[in-house]
């Protein structure tokens, strides 16, 4: 589903021939404050993001995430011709690099302080322009911020690496120097599958006048993730989150094929699969038993056995790591989860495989 969101936010606008120095005021004024040429001055985050930082609505409607794990993702980028503007004003990179890190931030700390997601664990990655970390992750529970100590989680969840269920990519943009344009853009990705389930983008005008730039910015923000948040709660209510996630995963209890999987990419995918499997132990395996020929189920014995010397391994390799965290000092739910998910796995395919062996038995006989 995309949805596009073409809302324009309108402002007055300065005479054009004032606009070289007025676009520049905001950014001016702060070279100003900190005492010396623009050039030689270093505007840190925390200075930017207190210019453009807004107290985030509450959202009227929220998201039961079902236990999911979410990653939101934020980058502000300013397109070349915008960056080269900046760049004419005597800023540096370091100045330019910690103004979108200040954007991305604030868009951030609107996704996770608006109560949007309810029954969610939510990890947060701002990122630079280019793709580098730029501060710190932080981790939401039901929807209230960790405190800024919270240990960070090393690595960001990709296939395979079981961290989310649902990745949220958010990117904002400003182009168009000679009369400025604000971009939101909003992915909602299913991490399992890498598939995007919705998209969603809105445009604001921000004007050309830079006496009124961070107020405008302000208030574009603000407008335009109220609106993506009201969208994405409509679209995600009662509980589809999850049950998009797990229907990607394509887990059908008649297929006991492809059920057969020692390591999933994300523990909502695991747990479903396992409840799958105990499906297809009562609904599938006896007629399977019936319609399959020896050398069939021969091959399905040895796949099963194959899998669960694998999980045993992976059950070996979770524990493993939840001692080495316990051992640190750190959290190691997590892999006690995973561990403990490998081994029901492993009690529920052992008398699968029992009653396959037994059938293969009984017609050599």
């Amino acid at each position: 589903m995309v949805r596009s969101l073409q809302g324009k936010v309108g402002f007055s606008v300065r005479p054009r021939r004032f606009r070289n120095w007025l676009v520049a005021g905001p950014l001016l004024a702060a070279g100003l404050l900190l005492g010396g040429c623009i050039s030689s001055i270093v505007i840190s985050t925390a200075q930017f993001k207190g210019m453009v930082a807004y107290a985030p609505t509450r959202s009227t409607n929220q998201i039961d995430a079902g236990n999911a794990r979410i990653f939101i993702s934020v980058t502000h980028a300013l397109a070349p011709e915008v960056h080269n503007t900046w760049t004419s004003w005597g800023n540096g990179e370091t100045s330019i690099s910690n103004y979108q890190t200040a954007v991305a931030e604030v868009v951030a700390d609107d996704l996770t302080k608006s109560d949007l997601f309810i029954n969610a664990n939510v990890q947060v990655r701002v990122q630079s322009d280019n793709g580098a970390d730029v501060s710190q992750e932080r981790t939401t529970l039901m929807g209230a911020m960790a405190p800024a100590s919270a240990p960070a989680v090393p690595d960001r969840p990709a296939p395979g690496e079981g961290n989310a269920d649902v990745e949220i990519i958010v990117r904002t943009e400003e182009s168009h120097p000679k009369d400025f344009q604000l971009t939101v853009s909003m992915k909602v990705v299913d991490v399992a599958s890498q598939t995007v389930i919705n998209t969603y983008t809105q445009q604001a005008d921000l004007g050309d006048s830079g006496f009124k730039m961070v107020d405008r910015l302000k208030a574009a923000l603000q407008t335009t993730l109220n609106q993506m948040k009201a969208n994405l709660a409509a679209d995600f209510s009662g509980g589809k989150l999850m049950e998009l996630a797990v229907k990607a995963a394509r887990l059908d209890p008649a297929d006991l094929n492809s059920l057969l999987v020692a390591k999933d990419r994300t523990m909502t995918i695991a747990r479903a699969r396992n409840r799958a499997l105990v499906a297809a132990n009562t609904l599938t395996l006896p007629g399977l038993l019936q319609r399959r020929k020896t050398a069939e189920l021969v091959d399905l014995t040895v796949k099963m056995e194959q899998v669960i010397l694998d999980l045993e391994h992976e059950a070996e390799l979770a524990m493993g790591s939840a001692q080495g965290e316990a051992g640190e000092g750190n959290s190691a739910q997590r892999y006690r989860e995973w561990a403990l998910v490998y081994k029901e796995r492993i009690s529920i395919l052992r008398p699968m495989l029992s009653a396959i062996k037994e059938e293969i038995a009984n017609r050599g006989k």
